[in-house]
């Protein structure tokens, strides 16, 4: 070999060296470049800052603010802000639409940093509490005075406390409907010592699977007659008073009166004035006492033409929202869906979900991971029309007055897996752990649903064999337990219409009592329409009535 070809070989090598070397340092500049979409958040932060971890923005609108100008200038790379511990209070909701949007190849994703406890919060501290003499609390509210805030629940460290009722456990039974099965019955002469309604007394009426509540107007003790302002019951015929039961159950809530028990608490509308009898491990100026205030915490909205996508949210807490009732009174029909009357109707109207503190709406591959949602006055997460393969993984839904998670009409492909849903229907009995509607490609595995006044799962929203757009949903090696504590005609799975493709597999469902209503309360009830489903290998015992019930299906 000559000594020229000898020298051309090393200058090759020492060219391809060089190049590699070259193309190594592009890559180490490409990550580099990718790391710096990383921004920290933190309460202690300033929103002057770089957003850097030793200089964190304040707020999470300025984290928002960043990724929306780099999301404008096309994603070329993944997009993290991290929250660091601390709890935020919002004065509106957190918004993301198209203008947050990750797309199909790269994700923007809200996470706490390593474990710190991240909380988002709609609620408010309420301080400046005075002792009264009989051991109660109370403070002055002067927007609740000025008709500009109103509450439904209220929460000391961390624990949801009771609206004052009557009786404080149980419940009372009527005497007999009166002759418009609909505002007025008589109680038994000892039940209600209450002489004078005032003006927020409310009648909690128990029907079969739903509730009412409505405003007392008048009680009349010559007659032992109650008489509400609003019709009980919606529309359909059979939310009659005395429909299932000549004699159903009820109680009262929020008088003053009736405050009589550590834990409870009565708010006045008219004086502003919120009295609070403490437990006995709380000592009240030392303790975090919230009310909420927002009805949404987290929307996520896209378009139809334009879905908003792979926006993520991990290691988050959401809690404290606010859900009023309706000015005509709540008259609840299943599942967390109520009659949406207006003003200018006593009865009737479209059937509405109570709204849920994280709404989802045109949605691709978004996903929320390790999330607590918790503490809420509606519902918890709803997947709205137009979500298509989103994911909720890992998470917590827990002390929800409604319904856990929703997933709504016109969605596919969302998988809901490894959750924990306990102690929803909190205020609203006839609400339901999860809760699918016309939707397809579900997927619910591997959740632990428990402690529910009605259904731990529910799938379809169709009361006839008529063919829809709910197919192929698969609810499978779920533990559903100690639900239908409340209310009946449920089950730990509950099956509405046709549903092609659809299975329910390898679950186990136990520990459900007695229908303490008329119909029954069930392991598995596969209800109206109910056709083409494949249940197969569910672990179904210590069920009180009947394991699996069928009603009005078909094969």
């Amino acid at each position: 070999m000559s000594r020229t070809f000898t020298f051309s070989l090393l200058s090759l090598r020492f060219f391809i060296l060089t190049a590699i070397c070259s193309l190594l340092q592009l890559g180490i500049l490409v990550e580099n470049s990718q790391a710096a979409h990383v921004y920290h958040v933190a309460p202690h932060g300033n929103d002057a800052h770089a957003g850097t971890i030793k200089k964190p923005f304040r707020t999470i609108q300025k984290g928002q603010d960043v990724v929306q100008k780099i999301i404008a200038k096309g994603l070329n790379t993944d997009v993290t802000v991290f929250l660091h511990q601390g709890t935020y209070r919002r004065k509106s909701p957190l918004i993301f639409d198209i203008k947050d949007s990750g797309t199909k190849k790269y994700r923007v994703t809200y996470s706490n940093y390593k474990n710190d406890k991240v909380v988002i919060s709609g609620g408010r501290e309420i301080k400046g509490w005075k002792q009264l003499s009989n051991g109660n609390w109370q403070v002055f509210l002067p927007e609740v005075k000025a008709k500009k805030w109103n509450f439904r629940e209220l929460f000391v460290n961390g624990k949801r406390c009771i609206r004052a009722r009557f009786p404080n456990k149980g419940y009372l039974r009527i005497e007999k409907a009166g002759t418009d099965r609909r505002t007025n019955f008589t109680f038994q002469p000892k039940d209600i010592l209450l002489k004078e309604a005032g003006l927020n007394t409310e009648l909690v009426f128990l029907h079969d699977w739903s509730i009412s509540r409505v405003k007392v107007k008048l009680i009349d003790h010559k007659k032992n007659v109650l008489t509400v302002a609003n019709a009980i019951g919606s529309a359909a015929k059979h939310y009659k008073i005395d429909h299932f039961e000549k004699h159903p159950r009820y109680y009262l809530e929020n008088h003053i009166s009736f405050l009589d028990r550590p834990g409870e608490w009565f708010l006045s509308r008219a004086t502003g004035l919120l009295t609070y009898r403490p437990r006995k491990s709380e000592a009240i100026k030392k303790s975090s006492v919230v009310a909420p205030v927002l009805s949404y915490l987290l929307v996520v909205k896209g378009k139809a033409t334009k879905p908003v996508q792979n926006i993520h949210f991990k290691g988050i807490t959401f809690e404290h929202s606010n859900w009023l009732l309706p000015a005509n009174g709540l008259a609840a029909v299943q599942a967390a869906h109520y009659e949406a009357r207006n003003n200018s109707k006593k009865i009737g109207g479209p059937r509405v979900p109570i709204p849920a503190a994280v709404a989802i709406k045109d949605a691709f591959d978004c996903k929320f991971d390790k999330c607590e949602v918790k503490h809420l006055g509606g519902s918890g997460i709803e997947f709205q029309e137009g979500c298509k393969n989103c994911v909720v993984s890992n998470s917590l839904l827990a002390d929800i007055s409604a319904n856990g998670i929703m997933v709504g009409h016109d969605c596919t492909g969302i998988q809901l897996k490894n959750n924990r849903v306990k102690n929803t229907g909190r205020q609203f009995f006839g609400s339901v752990g999860i809760w699918i509607g016309l939707a397809n490609y579900i997927t619910v595995a591997n959740n632990k649903i428990h402690s529910m006044p009605y259904t731990g799962i529910s799938v379809g929203w169709k009361w006839d064999s008529k063919p829809t757009s709910c197919h192929h949903n698969i609810i499978e090696n779920n533990h559903i337990h100690h639900v239908m504590q409340t209310l009946s005609d449920g089950g730990g799975i509950y099956t509405l219409g046709r549903q092609p493709g659809s299975v329910l597999r390898k679950n186990q469902i136990n520990s459900i009592p007695i229908n303490a209503g008329r119909a029954g309360s069930n392991g598995i009830f596969m209800d109206q329409g109910s056709a083409q489903f494949l249940v197969e290998q569910n672990n179904i015992y210590d069920i009180a009535a009947s394991p699996i019930r069928f009603n009005r299906v078909e094969e």
